[in-house]
Formats: C-alpha cells, sequence, structure tokens
C-alpha cells in the first residue's frame, strides 16, 4: 500500500463470481484485504473531502494482512504487499469510478463479466429471498425502466436487475479515466470452469508470486425458488443485446453463449 492508498480493486460485477474471488485473494501471502465489501467509493451521503480517510482507517483495521504486518511489524522489504477490496457495485454505480480515480490514479482493477441475463436472473432471486422484492422476474424486468425513472441517475441498488448488465456502458465510465491496461477483464464463466487460469491471469496483472496450493472455492451458489422462463429470456436479452455487441467489439470478446437460451427454458 502506497502513502495509505488502495492498490486494487475488484469492482464487479455483481453475482458474477467477486465472493468466491475475495475468498482467492485472501489466500495470497502478499494481499490484503477485508473478508466483506468496505463500499468506500458508493456511499453518495460521505463527504469526499475527508471523510474517506476515516472510511480507509476501518477498512485497514479489517484487512486481512501476513502475520509479520498484523502483528506491527513490517513484511520483508523483498515482498511486494498489495491491499485491495471486493465491492462489485463499484462497476455499476455512476459516481464511483471518478472517486476511484481521485483516490489512486494508478489503481488496477479487476472485473468479472458474466452472462447478463443468467446475471439479472441470480440478482432477482437473492433479492426475492431477502425480502427486497416481491414482483417475479417476469413482472420487474417488464417494470424496471419506469421503477429506475423515480431514482437519482436511474440507479437502484435492488431493482437494477437489467440495467446492471450493461457493461459496455458501465466499462466506458472508467475507461475516461483509467489506462485499459489497469483493468483486467475476466468473463465469470472462465473463472468458474478454470480458476487457476484466471487466478494466473491476476497474479500477472498485479505483478505477484505463483497463487500457493489451494482447494476449489464457489460461495453462494443461487437458490432458485422457480425457473427463468424462454419468453423473460428473450424479453431480457432483447434489453441487452445491443450492449452485448458493442462489448464484443471493445473487447474484443465472442458473447456468443451469451446470446442464445441456455437448455431447459420453457
Amino acid at each position: 500500500m502506497t502513502a495509505g492508498r488502495i492498490d486494487f480493486l475488484c469492482v464487479g460485477a455483481q453475482k458474477a463470481g467477486t465472493t468466491t474471488l475475495r475468498s482467492y485473494l485472501r489466500i495470497h501471502p502478499q494481499l490484503a484485504l477485508p473478508d466483506h465489501e468496505p463500499h468506500l467509493f458508493d456511499r453518495d451521503q460521505r463527504d469526499w473531502s475527508d471523510a474517506l480517510q476515516t472510511a480507509l482507517d476501518a477498512y485497514l483495521a479489517s484487512s486481512q494482512t501476513p502475520a509479520e504486518v498484523r502483528d506491527g511489524s513490517r513484511a520483508p522489504a523483498s515482498r511486494l504487499m498489495l491491499w485491495g477490496e471486493v465491492t462489485p457495485i463499484y462497476l455499476y454505480w455512476q459516481p464511483c469510478p471518478q472517486r476511484i480515480h481521485r483516490h489512486n490514479p494508478a489503481m488496477k482493477l479487476i472485473v468479472l463479466l458474466r452472462n447478463p441475463v443468467a446475471r439479472a436472473y441470480s440478482h432477482w432471486s437473492m433479492e426475492l429471498n431477502r425480502g427486497a422484492e416481491r414482483l417475479s422476474f417476469s413482472d420487474a424486468i417488464r417494470a424496471e425502466s419506469m421503477r429506475l425513472q423515480v431514482w437519482p441517475e436511474a440507479q437502484h441498488r435492488v431493482i437494477s436487475y437489467l440495467d446492471r448488465g450493461r457493461y459496455h456502458t458501465q466499462l466506458l465510465r472508467y475507461l475516461q479515466l483509467f489506462d485499459r491496461r489497469q483493468l483486467l477483464l475476466l468473463p465469470s464463466e472462465d473463472f468458474y470452469r478454470s480458476p487457476q487460469s484466471s487466478l494466473a491471469a491476476i497474479t500477472d496483472f498485479l505483478g505477484i508470486e505463483p497463487w500457493p496450493e489451494f482447494s476449489r472455492q464457489h460461495e453462494r451458489q443461487g437458490d432458485y425458488t422457480s425457473a427463468l422462463s424462454l419468453d423473460d429470456w428473450h424479453y431480457a436479452y432483447a434489453a441487452l443485446a445491443d450492449d452485448i455487441d458493442r462489448l464484443e467489439q471493445l473487447l474484443g470478446w465472442d458473447c456468443s453463449a451469451w446470446k442464445q437460451p441456455w437448455p431447459g427454458l420453457a
């Protein structure tokens, strides 16, 4: 950590594997981060002129660090120590890129991107189980645009099921401030399938030693009370298709798998 600044962030996307990624990150001996979402940069009520330091102090107190740092002594000079955190709303919440850039213009940003229709359905299911949503998925996505309009910047932390999947729009806000080389973008599907490959990409990106041996982890698997219908898939995909096409062009990814309903929908 340089001069009281955070070195790296995983900024999202929500329901794209960020909780599992945090579990892996906390295993690495050169990384220090808390076991929760600190929400340092998305609190709109915060006085950004000076209150961030108070939040940073709380973040540091809760971050996992190797023993030689945790007991008050310094880490060996030969070993790079990086401080980071994982809060997946940062990708979506509009003021976050500017706040993050103001804090550390050299910030390294890790982004997991999941099939946005699957992400939306997982998001809705989570909010339904929490009691924060009462509408069916079908009704919620059809009412989303109207529901969002009554909120500042047409954003909302709960009912933004489709809107959070407009990754191209969200990434452009970061790329206006950060060099493309400061972003590591990983498909969630690849991360789930082969975490070793994704973690190797992260070690190269952050400039740290290879990952120690670890057991495979998967946090917060979805608990779905109903199945996604083919009709709802088509509605959700139609709302996101243009953004997916633009994302493909921006990143050079093949998102063809996102453009097809998965087997079993009826």
